[in-house]
């Protein structure tokens, strides 16, 4: 998570197939807390639960 983040409810894995990634994708939220008040959302690759891959985060 990131700095100032707390993990939010509803995290979810799903299945993705289309013509540029085919496999499974964790959504999570991060919801905003401390001085920095910094909260968005994190994509991970994780169809190797054993090596997951950050594919985007975006905060506010």
């Amino acid at each position: 998570m990131p700095q100032d983040t707390r993990p939010g409810e509803g995290m979810h894995v799903t299945e993705i197939t289309t013509s540029m990634f085919s496999g499974d994708i964790l959504v999570m939220n991060a919801e905003a807390c401390g001085k920095n008040y910094e909260g968005g959302f994190m994509l991970y690759d994780v169809s190797d639960p054993l090596k997951p891959v950050k594919l985007a985060c975006w905060r506010r």
